[in-house]
């Protein structure tokens, strides 16, 4: 971390090489960082520099959700039809969890902490980047739709989150607990999967 602490530009030069040669720039740059990461892993400033990339990661993650917000206010849904609707609420409710669930398959979680990993997912907001990036490269015949498919998703995610985890995660601590409590090792209720 030092190394990209001083100088933070570091992986430009790894996209540029990897774009001059034709290659995938994105990829370059997490390879480089993945890099760096496992060399500075154990420098004091890595528990610090985390913490503030994640606080910035947080700001913007609420920065991008007012703007969406605003979108939706200012029209954003009205390309979406009925069947956009349904399509997204699949893609939330079935798709999502099930891609999950046998994803996180061979791990060591749990079956009730794998289908809570599995239906709450991550909340998208990346997929809109990857939207406005396959627009902006692409030609495509309903751009409003997808921008609007894509939100949908989102927004459904993050209310989805924001009505079901506080509950969710509860029930999986209670579960965690009694668990613990017939083991006999009360304090071993945080590494007792369920």
């Amino acid at each position: 971390m030092a190394a990209f602490a001083l100088f933070p530009d570091l992986p430009d030069p790894a996209y540029g090489a990897a774009e001059l040669a034709e290659g995938y720039g994105f990829v370059a740059v997490f390879i480089c960082a993945c890099t760096i990461r496992a060399g500075e892993h154990a420098h004091g400033l890595h528990s610090v520099l985390h913490t503030f990339v994640e606080q910035v990661e947080r700001l913007l993650t609420v920065a991008v959700l007012l703007l969406l917000g605003g979108a939706v206010a200012r029209g954003l849904f009205d390309a979406l039809t009925p069947l956009d609707i349904v399509f997204a609420a699949g893609l939330l409710l079935i798709l999502r969890p099930l891609a999950g669930w046998v994803a996180l398959t061979p791990g060591k979680t749990g079956p009730r902490e794998r289908g809570a990993i599995a239906f709450f997912g991550v909340r998208g907001v990346g997929s809109l980047f990857y939207i406005a990036y396959a627009l902006e490269n692409g030609d495509f015949a309903q751009a409003d739709r997808l921008w609007a498919i894509a939100s949908l998703v989102v927004i459904g995610s993050v209310l989805v989150h924001g009505i079901a985890a506080t509950p969710a995660m509860t029930l999986l601590d209670r579960a965690r607990r009694r668990r613990a409590l017939r083991r006999g090792d009360p304090s071993a209720e945080v590494d007792t999967p369920v």
